[in-house]
């Protein structure tokens, strides 16, 4: 029936997308390629799920061409325009996107303004041709303040924050932000500023989002920071829902769930690469491995998987007595009473002091802050029955918030239960002083050059392992050379037992090294972002096993010592404090430690010559004669 003049009208109120689309045409944009590009733009299927999660910290680690930053600017520009596409809208949660009734401050931080934005960003904004989102009524760009400017006062900022430098926090301080994206990697300081920037919003997103590709360590503060919050570390499994943390949405992406890139492209790339860089280029796994290996990566791998590798048992040192003045280090191994959480908080043993062995403990120090390096204390055993065979590493210490003072006695004083052995530890460190003075009058201290038992005020400056150009690339040739033959004349053993020395193995690199004045030089040293603490202790014990033997002494154990929690109470007899004092004991079990000796214990009481030691501080009252 034709309608007459007068009728009533049944009036239909448009939808939400009709409304975008009308202000689309508004603004002259349904010719724009870069607008249709964005409009159209529909998320790959991995990536529902992230979009669908209302958390405030997103994070995308991706392999290669896994279409993270893409992901990533797509929503940067979502908030920046205040424009959903349909794709996006039917699985975009409406808490995520509340109505801002002002003008939206979006933030995108890359690593430099003169490669990563031009080659990696810029292209994803405003490409005309392939890759560019960005519609062209948003597109006004302001290139002294690297700002676009929006037509109702929205503004899109780029920021350069470079993850090599100290970063000022100043820069990153000011405005309120409703979105920040930071894209590959860049400083803590950048991310906790940018979670600073929408703290005070009551309304927006309030969104800080992040995507990296996984190849700068284990250690990285974005692996240990963010990945951690979803996904093993260990196994690389996604948590169950209920151990995610509650703030931070964190998904993984490889080359295979990017629906653009072929089965076969896939298989063609990942026949160039090398064989440990496969799981970060390709299913972003994070890695330790670097691109410039000095150990062979594929035996690390295999190590790795086999894995060689375990927990220990935790123990914690229970002090005895301690004397630093007289030598005297007693402490015995007590398991902790609480259950085993895998934080290294204690030490870690694979196997208990046996008599007759011999034993070598390494110690590299460190400041003991929270941003420090690791301490790190290796024991290893270098004989089994007696003889000669390849070190197996039975013990080891590695944790970063400790005092130094506090990990130097106690290693002395767990070297003390391995039957007194040989003590090395790095003096050339920011706390070599102050392991030195604790540990300076420890029976069995390896010298560089004197090896007199007793320690004189002269030659406590020859006290340590000193690191410098010579030792350090032999100690890793040898050690290279150990873990070959490890590979070839004992047919795959593998002395290694801490999944610590493995992963930092991985991550120590070869490179050569040009300074400004075009000099060359061959750098032996861990990856940005990596720790060698656990290589250090491991080149020195290859270095001394293999190149000063002599040095090593064996352990004499009694087995009642060993079953009351292995307190130990010693004797090296290969370095006898000398043969009067020697002649006057008939049975080892009964004879005490040199510490003993040097404090005037053992025994029955006698009269004898003061030792050298003694001459200079005093016979048991540990004070220095003038």
């Amino acid at each position: 029936m034709p309608k007459k003049k007068g009728d009533s009208q049944q009036f239909v109120p448009r939808t939400p997308a009709q409304v975008v689309e009308n202000l689309a045409a508004s603004l002259g944009v349904r010719n724009d390629k870069r607008f249709k590009r964005f409009w159209e733009f529909e998320p790959i299927p991995a990536t529902i799920p992230w979009f669908q999660n209302t958390k405030s910290i997103n994070g995308l680690i991706g392999a290669n061409k896994s279409a993270k930053t893409t992901h990533e600017i797509m929503k940067a520009i979502m908030h920046y325009t205040g424009l959903i596409p349909p794709a996006i809208r039917l699985i975009y949660p409406e808490r995520s996107w509340p109505a801002i009734h002002r003008a939206r401050h979006v933030r995108v931080i890359c690593q430099d303004y003169t490669k990563h934005w031009p080659e990696t960003i810029e292209p994803l904004f405003t490409d005309n041709d392939k890759w560019g989102m960005l519609p062209k009524a948003w597109a006004n760009w302001d290139s002294d303040e690297h700002m676009f400017h929006g037509p109702d006062g929205s503004w899109l900022s780029i920021m350069s924050i470079d993850p090599t430098k100290k970063t000022d926090p100043n820069v990153l301080r000011g405005p309120h932000v409703d979105f920040t994206y930071v894209d590959e990697e860049s400083t803590y300081l950048a991310y906790t500023e940018s979670l600073a920037r929408n703290a005070v919003l009551d309304d927006g997103p309030r969104e800080v989002d992040l995507g990296w590709c996984p190849q700068s360590g284990l250690q990285h503060w974005q692996i240990e920071e963010l990945y951690v919050r979803a996904y093993n570390l260990k196994t690389h499994e996604r948590l169950p829902d209920e151990e995610q943390s509650p703030l931070h949405n964190i998904l993984r992406l490889g080359m295979t769930d990017n629906p653009y890139i072929s089965a076969q492209a896939i298989e063609d790339y990942a026949a160039t690469l090398k064989s440990f860089e496969y799981d970060y280029r390709v299913k972003g796994i994070p890695t330790a491995r670097s691109d410039d290996p000095f150990f062979d990566i594929e035996q690390l791998d295999n190590w790795y998987r086999e894995p060689v590798w375990s927990r220990g048992d935790p123990y914690h040192v229970e002090i005895i007595e301690v004397d630093r003045q007289a030598g005297v280090f007693q402490a015995k191994l007590v398991k902790p009473n609480t259950a085993d959480t895998g934080d290294d908080d204690c030490w870690r043993f694979w196997e208990m002091p046996q008599n007759g062995e011999k034993y070598l403990g390494i110690l590299d120090s460190a400041e003991g802050r929270p941003g420090s390096d690791f301490q790190c204390c290796d024991i290893w055993r270098t004989t089994k029955d007696g003889r000669s065979c390849p070190p197996v590493q039975v013990g080891q210490f590695h944790r970063r918030e400790a005092e130094p003072d506090v990990v130097a006695e106690e290693a002395v004083c767990v070297c003390t239960i391995f039957g007194e052995c040989l003590f090395v530890f790095e003096r050339n460190n920011t706390a070599g002083g102050i392991v030195t003075e604790v540990v300076r009058n420890y029976c069995n201290n390896y010298s560089r050059q004197s090896r007199q038992r007793e320690v004189l005020p002269e030659d406590i400056g020859l006290l340590g392992w000193h690191t410098e150009h010579t030792n350090k690339p032999t100690g890793c040739t040898e050690a290279y050379r150990m873990c070959q033959e490890w590979k070839t004349r004992y047919k795959g053993f593998c002395g290694i037992r801490s999944e610590h020395t493995l992963t930092d193995m991985q991550s120590f690199e070869d490179k050569i090294e040009h300074d400004k004045n075009g000099v060359s030089r061959r750098v032996l040293r861990a990856r940005e972002g990596a720790f060698d603490d656990c290589v250090t202790c491991f080149y020195i014990m290859a270095y001394i096993v293999r190149l000063q033997s002599e040095l090593l002494t064996v352990a004499r154990i009694s087995a009642t010592d060993a079953k009351s929690d292995y307190q130990s109470i010693l004797e090296n007899h290969s370095q006898a404090v000398s043969s009067e004092v020697n002649g006057k004991f008939g049975n080892m079990r009964k004879e005490p430690t040199l510490s003993e000796v040097f404090k005037g214990k053992g025994g029955e009481k006698r009269d004898r010559k003061d030792t050298r030691y003694e001459k200079i501080y005093g016979r048991r009252s540990g004070k220095r004669v003038h």
